[in-house]
């Protein structure tokens, strides 16, 4: 299931992934560790999106309109303050704080990791870290990893920093990457109320692996734990085929590379798992109505 993007684990599993984790290795604090590696491709879609947003203050209003694609154990959200203001995190579901606990370590690091990474800044200036579980016996691990002043069994799970730096402008901005993608995840939002559909998982099983190479039948059905006889039957019931899956999930997705503007006609064919350049010449102009690198340079 961890190869396959479409799959969702319950809240309590990942919950107690991390505590197995800790309780197998001895390391505590797994949830911090797991928090500073979190990067735009962890979140998909959405990461490429927040790094694409003007400022922080964008980004997690952003992130907190459509975080229910990528988890729903908390919701974030952000006060602004005239001088300070608060991000802050509140579970939606088991509101125990020790359990909630690797969760909230991996948040509050995923928070100013992530912070640092998408502004340039090493030196973030958060002023403090709050968390509502209790202090644990060490906190090294938590001293290294926020140097900063740190609040347990606070009232909120939260991060308190000068607006200043909610309302700093992002270097990598890009409007119109952040309208692309907000069209997409509005279709996955909607998605996620509906019934999966074979052809859905399909698309993108064949996303996340375009940059691999051509996506096979064979391999997207073994992603999705079927067989490609199987996978051809159902594609076929929902009226479609894999190759008809395939081309739009790849014109999706230079929809998306082309928004970035700066790609070029060899990177796009790679990014979009054509091997042969010819092929990719074709697909783009019947896709586009000219070659790749006449739109390109327009």
């Amino acid at each position: 299931m961890l190869d396959n993007p479409t799959a969702r684990f319950p809240n309590n599993v990942i919950i107690d992934v991390l505590l197995a984790a800790e309780h197998q290795t001895g390391i505590t604090g797994m949830g911090i560790h797991f928090g500073q590696n979190i990067r735009p491709s962890t979140l998909m879609d959405i990461g490429y999106a927040l790094i694409s947003c003007d400022n922080l203050a964008d980004m997690i209003a952003f992130n907190e309109k459509y975080q229910r694609i990528t988890q729903q154990i908390a919701t974030g959200h952000l006060e602004l303050g005239s001088q300070t203001s608060q991000l802050i995190w509140t579970p939606l579901y088991d509101d125990d704080p020790e359990y909630q606990r690797p969760v909230t370590e991996g948040t509050m690091a995923g928070y100013a990791f992530f912070g640092r990474w998408v502004t340039w800044d090493p030196d973030l200036q958060i002023e403090e870290i709050h968390m509502r579980h209790k202090r644990p016996e060490d906190i090294s691990v938590y001293e290294q990893a926020f140097p900063y002043k740190l609040v347990f069994e606070a009232d909120q799970n939260m991060v308190v920093a000068p607006t200043e730096l909610f309302r700093r402008p992002l270097p990598q901005a890009n409007p119109e990457l952040v309208k692309i993608l907000a069209a997409r995840l509005d279709r996955a939002l909607e998605a996620l109320d509906k019934p999966q559909t074979v052809e859905n998982q399909t698309f993108v099983c064949i996303q996340s692996s375009l940059r691999d190479g051509t996506p096979t039948i064979i391999r997207v059905a073994e992603t999705l734990g079927t067989t490609e006889r199987t996978l051809r039957r159902r594609l076929s019931e929902e009226n479609t085929t894999f190759r008809e899956v395939l081309e739009r999930a790849r014109k999706d997705a230079c929809d998306l590379y082309l928004g970035e503007g700066k790609r070029s006609v060899a990177d796009l064919a790679l990014l979009l798992g054509y091997s042969e350049h010819s092929a990719f010449t074709r697909a783009f102009k019947n896709w586009y109505g000219v070659p790749p690198t006449k739109y390109v340079q327009t």
